[in-house]
């Protein structure tokens, strides 16, 4: 499941660009988070306050600027 943009926290989450991020519970579920921007620091932290997480990788990289800057700039 990819988590909407309405439940996102860190205003940076809802700008183009960055990581896609695939967060397992222990039941089995999966969330997908994208747009982020430092995917190493979202997982310590999801890791950090979720007792409920079995894994958290990064799942595609992505393009970081993708997004922020035209052609005309």
């Amino acid at each position: 499941m990819k988590v909407k943009d309405e439940f996102r926290t860190n205003p940076l989450s809802k700008l183009p660009g960055g990581g896609v991020v695939r967060v397992t519970f222990k039941n089995g579920t999966t969330r997908d988070y994208d747009k982020i921007k430092n995917p190493a620091a979202f997982i310590n932290q999801i890791k950090r306050i979720a007792t409920d997480v079995e894994s958290a990788v990064t799942i595609d990289w992505g393009e970081p600027d993708k997004g922020q800057y035209s052609d005309s700039e």
